[in-house]
């Protein structure tokens, strides 16, 4: 039997003939112009081959791989003229050992009438095929990575941006009616002063007349009450569109693209403090009703605003960005399903009798995606 030399002892040409052997032909010119030895394979790590030599993480990982696991199956013989030596005769002590087998890649065995490749036996051209496909599921998969996390941010903003929006609309929508029972009662009071002139006047000071004519802090109960609770409820009306204000502007830093809502114009809006209950005639009762009626209006305006808002970043939701998670998320499931199933499979077929095979490629990484910027279907710009 031909006698193999030590892996540390090859020359470069025994080198380029050992990976010839283990199916990485397309590696020969590198270590030749390198002029690689053997002592260099077994002294550099896998990561120092692939960078000096310019190969694969695969293909370095392999050749130390079968260096270290069965190198001398496919080592170089140490010369053409090497003499063949007769094997010692068996003993009755002793057991004849068995010969190394270099490949056994081609061999088949009869299962029925079907010729199944045999088990746990490595092919390194089968292997090497079955890495680039292994490759090349996992590059689909990481490509799909970054596309897929960026719709699911977008959903998430944009879902976020509609839960402000409603908060928004909530609140103004009970500033809004707030602010209608104010103005219901300004008008009352309005009207009360022009039917029943002999409770005031239209210039009646505070300390004016007697009896039932007394100033505004004599007047009575029923008509004191109408006021605080006209007071309160315009208060509580402005007070809620300040916080609706504040509210609707968080939308602009989340989704800077929607639509305007001029949240400005309610803001700082207050109560009408206490005039209209000190002082009781027409002058004042109708200064009331314009102020009340003003804020009733922007609130009114804003509310409109935030509707349209609304429906805007809805429809961006259900035409665009629900739709294109939903695709990325099966594209990317189906992709990672075949690459789950591929490396359950494949190393049954190739793997070396020592439990051993082909590392896992390594991951790339690839994606883009798009930022929505114009109307969705079926809402036109205003």
């Amino acid at each position: 039997m031909a006698e193999h030399k030590p892996a540390e002892l090859w020359n470069n040409d025994e080198v380029c003939a050992y990976l010839d052997r283990i199916g990485l032909s397309a590696d020969v010119p590198a270590f030749r112009d390198n002029e690689v030895v053997g002592s260099d394979l077994a002294s550099l790590t896998d990561d120092e081959l692939k960078t000096d030599l310019g190969i694969s993480k695969l293909h370095a990982r392999r050749i130390k791989r079968y260096l270290e696991d069965g190198g001398a199956s496919y080592a170089p013989s140490g010369g053409a003229s090497a003499e063949t030596k007769p094997e010692p005769p068996p003993t009755t002590t002793t057991t004849a050992a068995t010969p190394a087998v270099p490949d056994l890649g081609g061999l088949h065995v009869q299962s029925h009438s079907a010729e199944t490749p045999v088990a746990n036996v490595p092919a390194p051209a089968q292997a090497s095929s079955e890495d680039a496909r292994k490759e090349k599921l996992q590059k689909e998969v990481d490509g799909m990575v970054a596309p897929l996390t960026t719709a699911r941010q977008y959903m998430s903003s944009y879902t976020q941006a509609l839960q402000i929006l409603k908060t928004g609309h909530k609140l103004l929508a009970e500033s809004h009616q707030h602010l209608s029972q104010a103005v219901k009662m300004a008008n009352l009071e309005v009207v009360g002063e022009i039917a029943h002139p002999h409770r005031g006047g239209l210039l009646r000071g505070p300390m004016h007349g007697l009896g039932d004519r007394r100033g505004p802090l004599h007047r009575r109960d029923e008509h004191v009450g109408l006021d605080v609770i006209q007071n309160h409820q315009a208060k509580a009306g402005c007070e809620l569109a300040n916080k609706a204000c504040e509210v609707l502007l968080k939308v602009y830093a989340i989704i800077p693209d929607v639509p305007k809502i001029k949240a400005e114009e309610i803001k700082g809006l207050q109560g009408m403090g206490l005039m209209n209950i000190m002082f009781d005639n027409l002058l004042t009762d109708m200064a009331v009703r314009k102020k009340v009626m003003g804020a009733q209006q922007k609130v009114a305006a804003i509310l409109e605003d935030c509707q349209y808002a609304e429906r805007w970043v809805e429809g961006w939701i259900s035409s665009r960005l629900q739709p294109d998670l939903a695709a990325w998320e099966s594209k990317y499931a189906t992709a990672k399903a075949a690459l789950d199933g591929h490396s359950q499979a494949v190393p049954m077929g190739y793997a070396m009798p020592a439990q051993t095979g082909p590392p896992p490629p390594a991951p790339g990484y690839a994606g883009g995606y798009y930022a929505p910027s114009n109307n969705p279907p079926g809402l036109a710009p205003r």
